[in-house]
């Protein structure tokens, strides 16, 4: 952006020179215009796009922050069906345990 804007400035930097020195026609002040005139649309066009492509970078930004959202609650989600699962399991594992002691004949 910086290396835009020089150029932009130059030109007028140039003009300014040539009318101290004396030797300035206007045709060459219309030419040094219309140079500036051209980096400036060029500058102006450079900021255009940094702006578009600064939005697409916040929309691509929001949309990560959404998915990693979902993700979390996803994982949260996972974590406690697999403590709930495990918690069945020990369960189980205890029924069975007395349902065993019973069966043999001892009193539980």
């Amino acid at each position: 952006m910086q290396n835009i804007l020089g150029k932009s400035l130059f030109p007028l930097a140039l003009g300014a020179t040539l009318m101290l020195g004396g030797c300035v026609t206007k045709d060459d002040l219309m030419k040094v215009q219309a140079s500036a005139d051209r980096a400036q649309a060029t500058a102006d066009k450079a900021q255009s796009s940094a702006d578009q492509a600064n939005a697409a970078a916040q929309r691509a930004q929001a949309s990560a922050d959404k998915a990693q959202s979902s993700a979390d609650q996803a994982n949260a989600a996972a974590q406690k069906a697999s403590d709930d699962a495990k918690a069945a399991n020990d369960k189980i594992d205890e029924m069975t345990a007395k349902r065993g002691k019973r069966v043999r004949g001892e009193r539980g």
